[in-house]
């Protein structure tokens, strides 16, 4: 989603969208976005359950591709570490600032005594 200006949960009319739906997943409803930013100024999300005798690997194949902030997702998961090859591992930090134990949040100064 890019900056959702508008929702709408609908299920009145699954029978509109029912040629994008997976035939292994049992759509129930469907939620419609409008964005403000990006390409797809409307996207549908359809909302329900696998079909009796389905797994998650039946509808894995017809997977589309989504954009998924700023990377291109593919059609089965990563389990590559998030290091890109050639890039040098970052630096620990060469000077933390120490927390303070004491000061005038934690431990005020006394009142002044009375004349």
């Amino acid at each position: 989603m890019y900056l959702p200006v508008g929702v709408c949960v609908d299920d009145a009319n699954l029978d509109l969208f029912k040629d994008y739906v997976n035939p292994a997943f049992q759509a129930e409803r469907l939620l419609l976005v409008s964005n403000q930013m990006g390409a797809n100024k409307v996207a549908v999300y359809a909302m329900g359950h696998l079909k009796p005798g389905k797994t998650v690997q039946d509808i894995a194949a017809g997977r589309a591709n989504a954009t998924l902030g700023m990377a291109l997702a593919t059609t089965a998961p990563s389990t590559a570490p998030a290091i890109v090859p050639g890039m040098p591992e970052p630096e620990p930090p060469r000077f933390v600032r120490p927390r303070p134990t004491s000061g005038p949040a934690t431990n005020p100064a006394p009142a002044p005594a009375g004349p």
